[in-house]
């Protein structure tokens, strides 16, 4: 887990999925509900999208929603996209 300083900016979770890592941002409420995560803890994740971009080492997923030890920890509203 990457941290940044101010407490505006995007958190990351970096993630190994199949020897493959890949970055999932959040805004610092939305990262709170993660911080028991430990390192190389397995959590499920679902993800409808991907991207990529220069400014950054990893390809990034969406973060819809996340598992760990059957207890959801995190799962994004969706419905405020309108069904977009």
């Amino acid at each position: 887990i990457m941290r940044k300083s101010h407490s505006r900016c995007p958190k990351w979770l970096i993630v190994e999925i199949n020897g493959e890592r890949y970055m999932m941002q959040f805004i610092p409420k939305e990262f709170e509900l993660l911080k028991d995560l430990k390192v190389n803890d397995t959590i499920t994740i679902k993800s409808r999208s991907a991207g990529l971009s220069d400014n950054h080492p990893y390809l990034i997923l969406s973060s819809d929603y996340i598992v760990h030890d059957n207890k959801v920890l995190f799962e994004r509203d969706l419905s405020k996209n309108n069904g977009c």
